[in-house]
């Protein structure tokens, strides 16, 4: 029913189903393995998911604790993932269709993060989002009206959702890319484009 990854072991290339509960601890990793969880996965101290490809059920919870990281995984996410401590995604690719959340002093690092509809990914406390790519699909939700501080960085923006920003203000653009948002952005708060890439704004915005 418990399955523990610990020291610096490695699930490898390995298929695993996870209904209950999967840790990797220490500076364990995932590997390449492929990762099917409907119960809760949670990496811990340093560990890492490593290139794996995991799944993650509606319902299901995958955790990421302390210093360890998503590393270069891909991540489809129909449950709760939540990034605390101070976690990274690293340089995953997370594909939301439930609840994305980064707390504490945790980072988006250089992800690719995609929210699709009925998704919401949201930044409390001091998390921040590194030169993450984020991209919000219609019917998906970005929110950082709840954030401790009032500047929050991410790489880029782009999609058709809904992104809120409560009273804070948003730095886009550090990761140079071209990108187009088609929907309005909510709650005033602030908006500075950086870097050399080209932010289109689609929507009736007041920026």
């Amino acid at each position: 029913s418990h399955l523990y990854f610990l020291n610096n072991s490695s699930a490898a290339s390995a298929s695993l189903t996870s209904n209950i509960y999967l840790e990797f601890n220490d500076t364990s990793n995932a590997g390449s393995a492929t990762i099917a969880n409907t119960g809760t996965v949670r990496f811990y101290t340093s560990a890492s998911a490593g290139s794996a490809s995991v799944s993650n059920a509606s319902g299901a919870t995958i955790l990421f604790n302390q210093t360890s990281s998503a590393g270069s995984a891909t991540l489809a996410n129909n449950g709760y993932l939540q990034f605390g401590d101070t976690t990274t995604a690293g340089n995953s690719n997370i594909i939301n269709d439930g609840y994305l959340l980064f707390s504490n002093t945790s980072t988006a690092g250089a992800a690719t993060l995609t929210t699709n509809a009925g998704g919401a990914i949201v930044f409390d406390q001091s998390a921040d989002s590194g030169t993450a790519r984020l991209i919000v699909n219609s019917g998906g939700l970005f929110a950082i009206d709840c954030l401790g501080g009032s500047n929050f960085n991410v790489g880029s923006i782009e999609g058709s959702g809904t992104f809120k920003l409560g009273s804070h203000t948003l730095t886009t653009g550090s990761n140079n890319l071209d990108t187009t948002v088609s929907r309005t952005i909510l709650d005033g708060g602030s908006l500075t484009k950086v870097g050399t890439g080209t932010l289109t704004l689609g929507g009736i915005n007041l920026y």
